[in-house]
């Protein structure tokens, strides 16, 4: 109970992540490699061959569970004779943990569309099958001070798992001598948390990425176990000294939900998708008649939208795009293309620019949505208006309007013209005044303000 409210763990568990099966599988393959330790019987070796497999297919990071489970199944090392004899289905069992990527080509070959290499060729099959991530996350420290900055960081994510006096009984509990866990076993289980430690020490990417956090796990479970041996312990030397401690480790238990229900659940109730599919079921029809299809980056707007799209039927008629896809093709087919607006902060319109080869125009198609354009939206031609009306930072306002939305939503459009060739990145700010000029705060009834919106 108590590993299952640490922070990452509730996290891991309550949104669609890899990290919780990961966890399964190093449990039961650590169970399994102390039990054939112990008793040498051959269903556990199978049982390990086979969880073996499948926890390395799963996340490669899991064979740094080998020193560990070498400890513990080292006082079988006499029998290797029957090891050796055994060794067909030993290997037999744990390919069966790679036969599950067959599961790519099949996949493909029905039909199914792939974000990265496509494994419906050897070529794509291969690169998704040894795909390790090291070339993206591996990162060895350069300097004293870097290793430092990286200790502290993982030190403060262990602490945001649990309060480090937890952390440190724990791993004293590894060591405190006890008749039921011999110290081959300590050791090893020791020696699987300093693996997962310096792994976490590697794994860097200029930040503190998932990465991380999935070996920060490992490390957390050990010393959790390490309070479940330091319990016994005690309870061996005196029960009341373990009834102690159990009553201790169940306030624990209360702690780490009330110390960790915030955070776990400003992550898993995270409103942000709700936001962004409103944003795009607020998209208008085209004025001209045409479709219209939205770019989303791959991630958590794109996840979002298609799920929206596919299982609660929301804007079905918007096309959504993925940001591999051909934007020239869309052009070109006289499809409006739309993207959302804090895209632009990781695809600026000189992206946009070099991938199409065009110089590309920006207008606002609804609010948060930005469409993008080989013409302009409009000329001064289009704006019936007097003499512009400059506010004295280079750009000065054609038009504005005021209408109705909805019974409770007033629309303000503002057509504003540059009147020079660089702009600062301004902001805007929008007020209901009861009276004009406001000559009071009472006067402002209500204002929206958005610190500069991206490339306006």
């Amino acid at each position: 109970m108590l590993f299952g409210l640490t922070t990452s763990l509730w996290t891991f568990a309550s949104v669609a992540e890899v990290h919780t099966m990961t966890m399964a599988l190093t449990f039961a393959t650590v169970l399994v490699a102390l039990r054939y330790g112990r008793e040498g019987r051959t269903g556990d070796l199978y049982w390990l061959a086979f969880l073996v497999g499948q926890g390395a297919a799963h996340q490669r990071a899991f064979v740094f569970l080998g020193p560990g489970l070498l400890v513990f199944v080292a006082r079988q090392i006499p029998q290797w004779r029957i090891v050796l004899r055994k060794l067909p289905a030993i290997i037999g069992l744990a390919l069966l943990g790679p036969l599950t990527y067959l599961y790519l080509p099949m996949r493909a070959w029905q039909g199914s569309d792939w974000v990265f290499s496509a494994p419906g060729t050897w070529t794509g099959f291969w690169a998704l099958f040894l795909d390790t991530k090291a070339d993206r996350i591996v990162e060895i420290p350069q300097s004293l001070a870097e290793l430092g900055s990286r200790i502290q960081g993982v030190f403060e994510l262990l602490t945001a798992d649990m309060p480090w006096l937890l952390l440190l009984f724990g791993l004293a509990g590894l060591w405190l001598p006890m008749r039921r866990v011999k110290w081959v076993e300590r050791f090893g289980l020791t020696l699987l948390g300093a693996t997962y430690i310096a792994l976490s020490l590697i794994i860097w990417i200029g930040r503190v990425g998932e990465a991380v956090l999935a070996t920060n796990l490992a490390v957390v479970a050990i010393a959790i176990i390490g309070l479940a041996l330091l319990a016994q312990a005690l309870w061996d030397r005196k029960p009341l000294f373990g009834q102690l401690a159990a009553a201790l480790l169940i306030a624990a238990v209360g702690f780490s939900y009330l110390r960790n229900n915030p955070p776990v659940l400003a992550v898993t109730r995270d409103p942000s998708a709700q936001e962004t599919m409103q944003l795009v079921a607020g998209v208008p029809p085209a004025e001209d008649g045409r479709p219209s299809a939205l770019m989303a980056l791959w991630g958590n707007d794109y996840w979002q939208l298609a799920y929206a799209q596919t299982f609660q039927n929301q804007f079905p008629e918007t096309r959504l795009l993925r940001h591999d896809r051909n934007f020239g093709n869309v052009l070109n087919q006289g499809t409006h293309l739309l993207t959302l607006s804090h895209t632009f902060y990781l695809r600026p319109p000189e992206w946009w620019e070099q991938l199409l080869g065009i110089t590309v125009h920006l207008s606002s198609r609804a609010y948060g949505i930005v469409e993008i354009s080989d013409r302009s939206s409009m000329s001064s031609a289009d704006v019936t208006s007097s003499e512009p009306f400059p506010l004295g930072n280079g750009i000065a306002i054609r038009r504005a309007e005021l209408s109705w939305a909805s019974r409770d939503t007033l629309r303000v459009t503002v057509i504003w013209q540059s009147q020079q060739d660089q702009l600062a990145d301004y902001s805007v700010a929008v007020h209901l005044v009861a009276q004009d000029p406001p000559t009071d705060p009472q006067h402002i009834i209500a204002q929206v303000d958005q610190a500069h919106p991206v490339y306006g």
